[in-house]
């Protein structure tokens, strides 16, 4: 049997169990998302989220999934919650943002939040920052570098192919 076909039976038999367990509950809702069974995941996530109101994993997963399905609103008011339940998580943070730009309502509040995000996740950040030690002559050739996680299964590879 395949990993694939292993992790649909798996899912099968959890969504079947009337678990207590939010652990189990998450994964169980990474899996249904995995096999594109979203009504699925939203239940799991929902019901991890009703066990552990403060579960920033579910949350976030939650509110990633209704980004996916179109509900921005109700995403950002998840993504809100969970940046204030982990205020470090940057990436969470960074999806409020995304979240934020698909709206284009309130601008000032917008740029608000992403001074909050510098203030929480680039200001540490720029004390392990050091002078430039490259070579200052603007006559220099320049030498760019490109570096992704999304270059090889992901639109942004397909998208820059031309570029490199």
């Amino acid at each position: 049997m395949s990993q694939s076909a292993t992790a649909i039976t798996g899912y099968r038999r959890v969504n079947a169990l009337d678990l207590d367990s939010v652990d189990a509950l998450i994964n169980g809702g990474v899996l249904a998302e995995s096999i594109q069974d979203r009504a699925g995941a939203r239940r799991f996530f929902r019901r991890a989220i009703s066990l552990a109101p403060s579960n920033s994993l579910a949350n976030g997963d939650l509110a990633i999934l209704e980004l996916t399905l179109g509900r921005v609103r109700s995403a950002i008011r998840r993504l809100r919650r969970t940046v204030a339940i982990a205020p470090a998580a940057v990436d969470m943070h960074s999806n409020l943002l995304m979240a934020l730009g698909y709206l284009d309502d309130d601008r000032d509040r917008y740029f608000a939040e992403h001074r909050r995000w510098a203030e929480r996740h680039a200001a540490p950040s720029s004390a392990f920052s050091g002078p430039w030690r490259n070579d200052p002559d603007p006559e220099r050739r320049l030498r760019v570098g490109y570096l992704s996680a999304d270059f090889f299964d992901h639109p942004l590879g397909t998208n820059i192919a031309g570029l490199i």
